[in-house]
């Protein structure tokens, strides 16, 4: 799950799950799959 900008009170925490998910992006060989929910569910 990739946190919002909302969920991390750190810049360089946010940053670096933004350079995580990127390189997980790029490194993906023949597909990938990106979804989201349509509303947020706080539970």
């Amino acid at each position: 799950m990739f946190p919002s900008f909302r969920s991390v009170n750190d810049a360089q925490a946010l940053e670096e799950e933004r350079r995580l998910m990127y390189v997980a992006m790029t490194r993906a060989r023949e597909e990938l799959y990106i979804s989201r929910a349509k509303e947020r569910f706080h539970f």
